[in-house]
């Protein structure tokens, strides 16, 4: 589960929708509707493309994020079921499509270490993760 903001929450249940199962569907509804919001990403996306004078952008699209969730979900656990039942896949062959080995030797973490309970909470709060304990010491960790 993820927080969103209040403003997601509307700009997503102001989009048409079919059924309150799904939000996004395959088939057009009208110009108003899913094309003008596919439209919409696909200049936005033109324009970031040509300001930031990277073509690659352009190759972006909703299901990349997908990808880049997927990968970065199973370098966090290591489990693909775990990614698996996120992604809602019935087929764990369907994941492995979407969970790209990438090499993550590069990663570096921000460090921290807390004595107190009040210490941890704040950094818990800051986003960063629990580690072990030594000496007494809390260790803890963020991503860069």
């Amino acid at each position: 589960m993820f927080k969103v903001s209040a403003r997601l929450t509307a700009i997503i249940n102001s989009l048409p929708k079919t059924s309150d199962k799904y939000i996004f569907q395959k088939e057009p509804l009208n110009p108003f509707g899913l094309m003008h919001f596919s439209r919409s990403f696909r200049d936005l996306r033109k324009r970031v493309a040509l300001k930031m004078q990277n073509p690659n952008i352009n190759w972006i699209t909703f299901h990349t994020f997908r990808h880049w969730f997927a990968t970065n979900e199973h370098h966090k656990t290591k489990s693909l079921l775990h990614v698996q039942e996120r992604l809602g896949h019935k087929n764990i062959l369907t994941t492995t499509i979407y969970t790209h080995m990438i090499n993550f030797d590069s990663d570096a973490y921000n460090a921290a270490t807390a004595s107190t309970v009040e210490e941890a909470s704040k950094l818990v709060e800051a986003g960063f993760e629990y580690v072990c304990d030594v000496e007494g010491f809390k260790l803890f960790r963020k991503p860069k």
